[in-house]
């Protein structure tokens, strides 16, 4: 799962992409074929063959009913069939029988969505069935043989296995263990635990996922390697080890490159670096490392003066050893089935076509396991081979046009890059929130020696692993991988090198597919007045994306839904402080963006739960002045808590701070904000060893949070507004929250996630009788009490919500309650003597 994962673009690769596109059939009109540029010949627009066309159809009818499952996942199967049925009995004996390619070419469509329903229908039966099977299966202990590198979660590890249940049948499911423990791929071990088929509640999900059931392992048995994949098992842990005893970043990109490990290298700066400026899919071996690994292959073998076909069938062999040798990521997979129908057209002396073998190569694996058609980097995979092979020559010719002829190479780098980023744009923002502007710059400086390193490591490496005497000369290629990491630091801390982007997945596929279809239907002829006048008014636009919106954003408190969390925002214009991060980078990032936030004056760290991983994304992914770590109870009790007890700690290269920035307002203590001021009301403790007297349950000290917010929206001098942010641990300063009525009333109660005792809390609200009371998940009590407004007491006040409200404070009313669990995104608009709130939903 990364971004841009699949993305074909070194230099190296150059002429293994660029022959395969060349290969594309040009059944195209001729008037398409006229051009009058001085430079070069417009490149013929690909015709859209019914295969193809069949394979798209087959690969959407796929993604969606399996999508479905989580909507109704009782009566679709029989709904999906008669679907299928029926539209296969009334388009199949139309094919034949058209002329026009475009009707054609729609009624395959057609054809392929039909099949592909039938196929999901055909799939959610016998995997129903299977799970069946595992529901009557008693057994405590089973064999299972790993078909990934286990995944680390926040609580436990977790890892896709092959299970050899009692009756001798092999199931797919998942394994839940320990977080301590890891697995690698085609590792067989023994778990003991329960085998549970899937849940109704949770049919959907596995379904998806193409797994029959799960178990939680209370004690795993390793037993070594699957005997298939013995010697491929054995060369990566051999080249592991060597690379075991170099130090420093490059080590780590190094097992990402070559042997598929990140393990190591997700929790480091550089893959915060990577993934913030657009260079994740160099540490997801795809289709990139293939060609770079057949190409070498190919270029020895010809030094050699083997025959050409042998050639063929030897790279395609030892392509798909190394294959099995990464773990078999479907990037690498579907590249290497590309390949293979290439080198099968040449053997059969019949014309290769780029978008043949996607087509063909996407069908099979669909049809071979449904669930890689809603596998992110089956996707992103599928989409930026489709973006290069039919628009990655184009672009580049009008890059080129805009070089007026010059540096070819680097316009074919170009061209390659944004037509892979933007046929990857709905899967990436949707999967992970953010787009990277510097991509494009990022891959120009970063291709060149990505193709060095892997090229280097691949030939070095393993004769470390071999002859462990001779392991210095992994000097070499740590050199270059050390200099591919210091070009994306360097990519990475260019400003808005990332920005946040929030927008549904249909959304962006109905955008996508309708720009990409009118330019092919168009397919306009390159020219320099049309290269400029796109260029700039794609600058144009993106300046008005990052400037306008911000700044038009008057002084608010916002209260962000985080499904399941919350997290208090505080902006006047292009400025802004976040207060809180939730448990998800990608979902407190699609939060930023729909408030049009691409950087952050500072991070208000509130808890000491928080995690590096939810930390990471968000500094990876938009530009942040400060980390500043509030309260006590940073004593690192676990590895993965954000603020260990060296106070030098850092955060993709922020320090973490004990206090509000002095250069963000006056004083140290608070910040201004525009017309905002944000004080600290309780104890400013920083990173220590001490802990408060209340303690957590996992015995970590807590000190809850109290912020003041006052706004002087009309300059006078005067607070116009107060409001009071807690967190969840707010018990021990709350209290204190009556002292402040002596500097004015309080007009705004933000509570993120509030577990109190509700007696104690409604004399605290009735003492502080706040206008609006905005409120994160609400944890209930044993009594099952909320934070406010139990009629056991008798308080008679009316709790009331809308979509859109008005506050003015020279007027009695009620108090308004807005819960992020119902209300979603919060919106409290600051003016002298009125607020306004705007909720997303009213329930």
């Amino acid at each position: 799962m990364f971004w841009n994962a699949a993305v074909y673009r070194a230099i190296a690769c150059r002429v293994w992409v660029m022959h395969v596109l060349a290969e594309c059939e040009p059944q195209v009109e001729r008037s398409s074929m006229v051009n009058t540029s001085p430079l070069q010949n417009t490149p013929l627009r690909p015709a859209l063959m019914p295969h193809v066309c069949a394979a798209l159809g087959m690969w959407a009818a796929v993604g969606v009913s399996l999508w479905w499952l989580d909507t109704d996942p009782d009566i679709s199967p029989i709904l999906l069939m008669g679907e299928s049925l029926g539209a296969l009995v009334l388009f199949v004996p139309f094919v034949v029988r058209v002329r026009s390619h475009l009707l054609c070419a729609f009624l395959s469509l057609l054809i392929g969505t039909a099949a592909g329903l039938a196929i999901s229908t055909v799939f959610i039966l016998v995997l129903n069935e299977e799970a069946d099977q595992i529901a009557h299966d008693g057994a405590q202990s089973h064999t299972f043989c790993a078909l990934e590198d286990s995944h680390t979660g926040e609580f436990n590890s977790s890892v896709e296995a092959l299970c050899v249940l009692e009756s001798g049948s092999l199931e797919r499911v998942s394994v839940i263990f320990d977080k301590n423990e890891s697995l690698s791929c085609w590792e067989v071990f023994t778990a003991h635990g329960e085998l549970r088929g899937e849940k109704p509640a949770s049919r959907g999900r596995l379904t998806q996922q193409g797994l029959a059931g799960d178990v939680h392992a209370q004690t795993i048995e390793r037993l070594g390697p699957a005997p298939f994949a013995a010697l491929p098992y054995t060369a990566r842990h051999a080249c592991l080890s060597a690379l075991s005893n170099q130090g420093g970043e490059g080590t780590l990109l190094l097992k990402a490159l070559i042997c598929a490990d990140r393990s190591d290298l997700t929790g480091s700066s550089v893959y915060r670096a990577v993934r913030s400026c657009g260079l994740a899919h160099l540490v997801a071996v795809s289709g990139s490392h293939l060609a770079v690994f057949a190409g070498m292959v190919a270029a020895i073998l010809a030094r050699i003066r083997l025959a050409k076909g042998p050639r063929n069938m030897l790279v395609l062999a030892l392509a798909g050893i190394y294959v099995v040798f990464a773990g078999v990521p479907i990037s690498a997979l579907r590249a290497c089935a590309m390949s293979a129908v290439v080198l099968l057209s040449f053997a059969s002396r019949r014309r290769a076509s780029g978008l043949s073998a996607w087509a063909w190569c996407v069908g099979v694996l669909v049809i071979l396991w449904p669930p890689n058609a809603l596998s992110a980097s089956f996707q992103l995979s599928a989409a930026a081979t489709l973006g290069i092979i039919l628009f990655g020559r184009y672009f580049a010719q009008w890059i080129g046009v805009l070089l007026f002829g010059h540096a070819q190479p680097i316009a074919d780098v170009l061209g390659i890059t944004i037509a892979a980023s933007l046929a990857t744009l709905p899967f990436s923002i949707s999967v992970f929130g953010q787009f990277p502007l510097v991509s494009p710059l990022a891959n120009v400086l970063a291709t060149p020696l990505f193709a060095l390193t892997c090229t280097i490591a691949s030939i070095l490496v393993p004769i470390a692993a071999l002859i462990p005497p001779l392991s210095s000369v992994l000097g070499i290629p740590c050199f270059c991988a050390q200099a591919l990491c210091d070009v994306a630091h360097l990519c990475a801390h260019i400003p808005c090198a990332s920005i946040p982007v929030a927008f549904e997945l249909p959304v962006l596929l109905c955008a996508t597919l309708t720009v990409f279809g009118v330019l092919y239907v168009l397919w306009p002829t390159p020219s320099l007045p049309a290269a400029i006048s796109a260029a700039c008014l794609a600058t144009g636009a993106l300046v008005c994306i990052l400037i306008v919106p911000p700044a038009l954003h008057a002084s608010e408190l916002v209260l962000l839904d985080l499904e399941g969390d919350s997290a208090v925002l505080v902006r006047d214009g292009p400025s802004a402080v976040l207060i809180g991060t939730g448990s998800s980078g990608p979902r407190l990032l699609k939060a930023l963006a729909r408030h049009d936030v691409n950087h952050l004056d500072a991070l208000v760290v509130t808890d000491a739960s928080a995690h590096t991983r939810v930390l990471d994304a968000v500094c990876g992914g938009i530009g942040i002045d400060h980390v500043i770590a509030f309260g006590q109870g940073y004593t690192q009790t676990k590895e993965d808590t954000i603020a260990p007890n060296n106070k030098n700690t850092q955060i993709n290269g922020l320090l973490l701070e004990s206090s509000l920035p002095n250069s963000c307002g006056a004083g140290n203590g608070y910040c201004s904000i525009g017309h905002l001021r944000l004080t600290s009301m309780s104890d400013v403790t920083g990173i220590s060893n001490s802990s408060d007297e209340h303690e957590s349950e996992n015995g970590q000290g807590i000190s809850g949070v109290l912020f003041q917010l006052t706004a002087d929206t009309n300059g006078d001098g005067t607070a116009d507004v107060t409001a009071l942010i807690t967190d969840e641990h707010f018990k021990p300063t709350l209290e204190r929250a009556h002292c402040l009525k002596s500097n004015g009333p309080i007009d705004v109660l933000v509570s993120l996630q509030p577990r109190v005792d509700s007696s104690r809390d409604e004399r605290i609200a009735k003492e502080i009788h706040p206008r609006v009371i905005m409120e994160g998940l609400v944890r209930t009590n044993e009594a099952g009490s909320d934070l406010i407004g139990s009629s056991s007491t008798g308080d008679s006040r009316h709790m009331t919500a809308h979509a859109t409200s008005r506050v003015d404070k020279q007027k009695k009313s009620d108090v308004l309650l807005y819960k992020t669990d119902t209300c979603g995104d919060v919106v409290c608009r600051l003016l002298p003597d009125t607020m306004y709130i705007n909720a997303d939903r009213v329930p």
